[in-house]
């Protein structure tokens, strides 16, 4: 796994299945909020608005590291082969 578009496949692959479950991620806290905020307010015992930063913080963290961790390698090798 050496090779250039090796590693292009790779990270292609890798871009595509995040940003799938980045999308389900968003589509189920879009769709299922209230219920979100509920059960996991009751789980860890914090308010839901604590709940709701927290959980947007993360998407945003996630949709972050999508991009540096798999999207940026992905096109620097596209650049280059």
């Amino acid at each position: 796994m050496g090779s250039i578009e090796a590693w292009t496949r790779f990270f292609g692959w890798c871009t595509v299945l995040n940003l799938g479950m980045y999308l389900i991620s968003v589509v189920a806290v879009l769709t299922m909020r209230g219920f979100i905020l509920r059960r996991n307010a009751r789980w860890f015992g914090i308010p839901e608005e604590e709940v709701l930063r927290t959980t947007f913080r993360w998407i945003a963290t996630y949709k972050l590291a999508l991009i540096m961790l798999a999207l940026v390698p992905w096109l620097a090798l596209k650049l280059m082969a």
